[in-house]
């Protein structure tokens, strides 16, 4: 799935470009997902040192993104530098298809300043528009306060949460597992599913 290229201010008054990343980015998206593997230990599921990806696998992941049917990847850049990411990624399961999964990353230099919110905000607006997906869903981890009030704020609502899931600096934390609805379609009359009630 492809969104067209769009311009935008931070809070700071800094600009920014958002679109969905192209094989030139390569290189550069490949520093910023290096980065912030080292900057936010409790963002991902990987230590430091343990991330380890390739240029040739990140040119395979964008252009897979660009022509798949309900994934993508967004990207923020300022200057030829990725400051920012929001990814889909769909289900090939005719019954999970109308589900995608969430992930966003900004750089530490661009947080606090709106561009995670664009970014969420385009891929939500993508996808409340696609024929396909009816639900976007992430993870998140309990200590990640930020992101959860964001989310929050997007609409998104707690739909699990898997305890004790993830180990951070040698503790134990929650795996919360959040959604957004962005297409109510009545059932389909043809084919109604009996839920018990």
């Amino acid at each position: 799935m492809r969104i067209g290229p769009a311009e935008h201010s931070t809070a700071d008054g800094r600009t920014y470009a958002s679109r969905t990343a192209q094989r030139r980015d390569t290189l550069a998206y490949l520093e910023f997902s290096r980065a912030i593997h080292e900057q936010e230990p409790h963002a991902t599921i990987w230590e430091s040192g343990e991330y380890e990806v390739t240029s040739e696998q990140i040119a395979d992941y964008v252009t897979w993104a660009a022509g798949d049917e309900t994934g993508c990847c967004l990207v923020a850049v300022h200057g030829g530098r990725v400051v920012g990411a929001a990814n889909l990624r769909g289900r090939t399961s005719m019954r999970t298809k109308h589900v995608v999964e969430l992930s966003a990353m900004v750089d530490s230099g661009w947080r606090r300043q709106g561009v995670a919110r664009t970014l969420i905000g385009r891929v939500v607006a993508a996808a409340a528009e696609h024929p396909v997906i009816r639900k976007i869903m992430l993870r998140v981890f309990s200590p990640n306060t930020a992101a959860l009030t964001l989310y929050e704020a997007l609409g998104f609502l707690v739909e699990g949460r898997l305890r004790d899931h993830v180990r951070l600096d040698g503790c134990f934390a929650d795996e919360i597992v959040m959604a957004l609805h962005v297409q109510q379609k009545p059932a389909d009359s043809e084919n109604p599913v009996d839920d018990g009630r």
